[in-house]
């Protein structure tokens, strides 16, 4: 048997066993709808650059001043985003992404759309708004229940340079909040799996940027860490405390609004009370619970 022969043999055997080779390469895709187009809808393969649809193992990036929306069906899935502009999450739509991503501009959810976190990964945020629909059923979710997210600023320690999470919307993935999760366009629930928070990290209720309305930050699961915890801006602005956070450092500051404690609430930071609107702040125990701070202020 020739050498070229044998070497032949010896492939098939190879490619038999562990399969075909490969040849796919990961693609980056720019959101570029026909004739200088503002906006598109994701599936479209006519809206980017080069021609196609994203998949996985690509990478998809929506510039500035463009708005691309992801309908029902089929599901839009790639490595990771790059949100410059807008990228809106419609109804029942989902986008799954498995690599760190980038939301400087805005990324919507709308109605029973849903973020799929397929990783343990990072959205990191410079002036950036991840925004459910009011009154929707938005959500995050983790495809596996060990997936964790991770939100964070370019600039930590501010707003105007971090990642903001807000509007109606079920956080429920494992999140590590590094930035800022906001009740104040819509209700938050922090639901499913357990949270935590690092220095850098704020959870507020607060005030609408109109001051018309108010909104809860509801907590169902076990959350951790030194982020600080804030209630602002009307006097219906609320937190409801539904599970045990008894491992916490961060400070409890309340220029307004209340907290209801239906679980112990344990933190080595302080506790800070101050009416700036004429309404006290309030805090209501529905039953014996452990509500404890290193000092309070009043």
């Amino acid at each position: 048997m020739k050498e070229g022969t044998i070497a032949l043999c010896a492939l098939t055997i190879i490619l038999a066993l562990f399969g075909s080779v490969s040849t796919a390469m990961a693609t980056h895709y720019e959101f570029k709808p026909p004739n200088g187009g503002a906006t598109g809808i994701w599936n479209n393969l006519n809206n980017w650059d080069p021609t196609g649809v994203p998949g996985n193992g690509d990478d998809a990036l929506i510039p500035a001043s463009k708005t691309c929306r992801i309908e029902d069906s089929p599901d839009a899935v790639c490595d990771f985003v790059t949100v410059y502009g807008t990228l809106i999450i419609e109804h029942r739509a989902n986008l799954t992404i498995d690599q760190d991503s980038t939301v400087d501009g805005l990324l919507s959810i709308e109605g029973d759309g849903r973020l799929n976190i397929d990783a343990d990964l990072t959205i990191t945020g410079d002036g950036g708004l991840i925004q459910g629909e009011l009154g929707s059923n938005a959500s995050i979710q983790g495809v596996q229940s060990t997936d964790t997210l991770t939100i964070a600023g370019t600039t930590p320690g501010s707003r105007s340079t971090s990642l903001v999470v807000q509007g109606t919307l079920n956080i429920a993935v494992e999140l590590v909040n590094d930035a800022y999760v906001v009740a104040g366009e819509g209700d938050i629930l922090l639901g499913t799996n357990d949270k935590a928070g690092s220095s850098n990290g704020w959870w507020i209720a607060e005030a609408n940027a109109g001051g018309t309305a108010a909104y809860q930050l509801k907590v169902e699961v076990n959350v951790t860490g030194s982020a600080n915890w804030l209630v602002q801006g009307r006097s219906d602005a609320n937190m409801y405390i539904d599970e045990r956070c008894i491992d916490l450092s961060g400070d409890l500051i309340m220029t307004d609004g209340y907290i209801i404690f239906n679980a112990d609430f344990i933190t080595t930071g302080d506790a800070t009370m101050e009416s700036v609107s004429g309404s006290e702040p309030r805090i209501q125990v529905n039953k014996l619970m452990e509500i404890q701070f290193q000092s309070s202020s009043y």
